[in-house]
């Protein structure tokens, strides 16, 4: 009844818009797929087979991905499918489609805004899709400087949940100590996979015995150097093998205590200093040596106690000589990057030097920038991160020792343990719960996502997104999202996954701020037919209600292998004799329910039990004999000779249109160009003497004099004409990570 009812509404369709051609308009695949069930409830085998190859050379014409004989992903030819029978019976005149008004701060409730982008949704999409497979997901913004929150209602056909790929997830930390030996030590962590860094930096203070409030996570990469600065808020799934713990000088010691700290201060009196040792080799080519260091100095110093402060900090590593030289000469060439900067993963940050001739380097404009844009303690003590850049002819005069093992971190015996956990299998069982609170668990978003305020026009980093669901569809199709895809490496997460076959209640992962009553899908115009699947009857029965927001398994998608090649089977449940069936290929057998859920799922369809059934022991008896005559009504829209070719005939040639772009939601990665972060100017040797010491008060702040002696650091005549492009690989396909990639939207046509 639904087939026939969407090709009469859909003949209707065409005649009221003849301009429309007919070849954008043709069944071709909603034509392939009916004769094949047809096939199937007649048990017509040999149909059976020529269909499908009818139907693959059709699919493999709208898509060349899928005209080979290579293993093409479950999900996203399901999406492909429905996309295009949805193209195919939308009820919608082309260049209907209007402009949605998704986001606005205009609206007074999220209701009002959800039924908004809904009634517009539906304005543009009128299929049996829409109204079966699609619903709406919530997402909120708040801008940290106005207060601001930016709401957005999208569509969704389907629900790809991550996994969490361990409940404990092993942490690996490399520990700066201030005045302690070893100066480095590794040590290895086991924190649950819903924790933040907060946590992470909790564990290493009570572990390492140190204040909390001196120590601040910093990505530095070997080949890169500074990368980032990672925030309280952000999950310990962005934690890399390069993360240091930096111990900074107490701002409640003696010497300092008399001061205001740099957190508490908008223009601290002392600032702190990450620096990291580098060496200029003739070539151009920088290499690091050392570990990273931190200091505390006065802010009104100058470059010669700049560079003192750094010398004396590595004390052990530097000969007695290279003091003396210090005080009058230039030792090392200082430059600064700004660590809040927005960089592609891989690229190096833009490097600022400090010219040794500054009276007063700490007040640069773009040092006052840095400390401004310091966001609370949650990065941290604030600090500026530096690189000290040694010249290669002078470094072995003025160094004791100096070699690029000097990096490596001693080993404790917590690392050992961290890394047995990596290789054991996990003794919690994962629940799609689980799945579920992590897709809509709060995420801070990271520079690379920074978001722009539409109301302060500003861009905020470390604005807390949320992802809600608002509605759920009559029928609910779950992506675990077992595929895992990074720079280095690409696996299959085999973690088995315990989801319920009766009974799913997904009440608790919706929106907060919405209307229990609202959980069926907003009003639309769907045609009458349609509207009772999307729509709560006006019976308000305490069953029904209880029964509204539960969900019972019919079909499972199940993938055995790796990334790189498997198998496919699916396990379906008969609506009629509510037994489960295995398909394998061409081999059926009857399956038990307790072995339904395996390890090898994949798709999970779930339908709601306030969903009326389309299908009945009178309904079934009569599908074959029901397919035939809609299709012989409408023979001359759909082409067709005859509702299922014999074997013997040739396959039809079919004059196909190039397919309609998928909906698919990409993470924008182009290679950026930075400047490589070293002058072309040579270094300045040991030769260049340092201006002579002024009398300075510590407590009067630079006049605006001084002020304007410091060079623009952002001129042109200070940066590098030389650029090296970095660029970073990212699939979205299979990642398992950013919670952006886990909607799937519904495409919208327009003209």
């Amino acid at each position: 009844k639904t087939y026939e009812t969407d090709i009469r509404n859909r003949k209707n369709a065409i005649h009221d818009h003849p301009n429309t051609s007919q070849q954008a308009l043709g069944f071709k695949v909603t034509k392939i797929f009916a004769q094949i069930f047809q096939a199937l409830w007649n048990n017509s085998s040999n149909s059976t087979s020529k269909l499908l190859y009818d139907f693959k050379t059709i699919v493999g014409n709208l898509n060349k991905q899928y005209s080979g004989n290579e293993q093409n992903d479950a999900q996203e030819f399901l999406l492909f499918l429905i996309n295009t029978i949805h193209d195919e019976l939308n009820l919608t005149a082309p260049g209907r489609c209007r402009q949605q008004s998704k986001n606005s701060f205009s609206y007074q409730t999220s209701s009002e805004l959800a039924r908004c982008a809904w009634s517009e949704y539906i304005d543009a999409n009128q299929s049996i899709i829409t109204s079966t497979f699609s619903a709406q997901l919530h997402s909120t913004l708040r801008c940290n400087q106005c207060k601001k929150e930016s709401k957005t209602f999208e569509p969704y056909l389907l629900l790809s949940l991550p996994i969490p790929q361990k409940i404990i997830k092993p942490v690996f930390i490399t520990v700066v100590f201030l005045n302690q030996s070893p100066k480095q030590l590794q040590i290895g962590l086991c924190l649950p996979i819903t924790n933040t860094v907060k946590d992470v930096r909790e564990a290493i203070a009570q572990q390492s015995n140190l204040d909390l409030n001196d120590l601040a996570l910093v990505e530095i990469q070997q080949q890169n150097g500074f990368f980032q600065v990672f925030h309280d808020t952000d999950p310990i799934t962005r934690l890399t093998a390069d993360v240091y713990a930096i111990q900074f000088p107490s701002s409640n010691s003696e010497s300092t205590k008399h001061v205001a700290s740099a957190v508490d201060s908008q223009s601290p009196s002392y600032v702190n200093l990450l620096v990291l040792n580098r060496v200029r080799y003739n070539s151009g080519r920088m290499e690091r040596f050392g570990p990273p260091i931190a200091v505390r100095v006065p802010r009104q110093s100058n470059y010669r106690t700049l560079q003192m402060a750094i010398i004396k900090a590595q004390r052990s590593l530097i000969r007695d000589e290279a003091m003396e030289y210090a005080q009058d000469y230039v030792v090392f060439q200082l430059t600064l990057i700004d660590q809040y900067q927005i960089t592609s993963a891989g690229a190096s940050k833009e490097e600022y030097p400090v010219l040794h001739d500054v009276q007063l380097p700490l007040y640069l404009e773009k040092i006052v920038e840095i400390l401004d844009t310091y966001d609370g303690p949650g990065l941290g003590p604030s600090h500026i991160q530096v690189y000290a850049n040694w010249n290669e002819k002078y470094l072995g005069e003025f160094l004791s020792k100096w070699t690029c093992s000097d990096d490596k971190p001693d080993i404790h015996q917590s690392v050992a343990q961290a890394r047995a956990t990596m290789h054991q299998p996990s003794s919690s069982l994962i629940s799609l719960a689980d799945c579920f609170s992590l897709f809509t668990q709060s995420e801070s978003l990271n520079y690379d996502d920074a978001w722009m305020c539409t109301h302060c026009r500003r861009k905020e980093n470390g604005t807390v997104k949320n992802l809600k669901i608002w509605t759920t569809p009559p029928v609910l199709i779950i992506h675990l999202k077992r595929f895992c895809q990074t720079k280095v490496s690409n696996s299959k997460l085999t973690y088995p996954v315990q989801f319920p076959l009766v009974g799913l209640n997904v009440k608790r992962f919706l929106s907060a701020t919405r209307n229990i009553s609202e959980i069926d899908t907003p009003d639309s115009e769907i045609d009458d037919e349609h509207e009772e699947s999307i729509e709560n009857d006006d019976d308000d029965d305490d069953n029904d209600q209880r029964q509204h927001g539960l969900y019972d398994l019919f079909a499972v998608c199940n993938h055995r292998g790796s990334m790189s090649n498997g198998h496919y089977t699916a396990y379906c449940k008969n609506p009629i004799t509510n037994k489960w069936f295995c398909y394998d290929d061409h081999l059926v057998s009857e399956l038990d329910p307790s072995r339904v859920c395996t390890p090898d799922a994949y798709i999970l369809f779930y339908k709601r039990r306030d969903t009326p059934s389309s299908l009945s022991s009178q309904s079934i008896e009569k599908l074959s004999s029901t397919i035939n005559p809609v299709i012989n009504e409408f023979q001359e829209f759909l082409n067709l000779d005859r509702p299922a070719p014999k074997e013997e005939q040739k396959p039809q040639q079919h004059g196909l249109e190039p397919p309609l772009p998928l909906p698919r939601k990409l993470l924008l990665s182009s290679a950026a160009t930075t400047p490589d972060g070293c002058s072309t100017a040579p270094c300045p040797l040991p030769r260049t003497r340092l201006p002579p010491t002024e009398t300075t008060s510590n407590s009067s702040q630079p006049t605006p004099s001084v002020r304007r002696q410091i060079p623009d650091l952002n001129s042109k005549s200070n940066e590098t004409t030389s650029k090296s492009p970095w660029s970073r690989f990212n699939d979205s396909r299979y990642s398992n990570d950013e919670p952006d990639r886990n909607v799937v939207y519904l495409s919208t046509n327009s003209s």
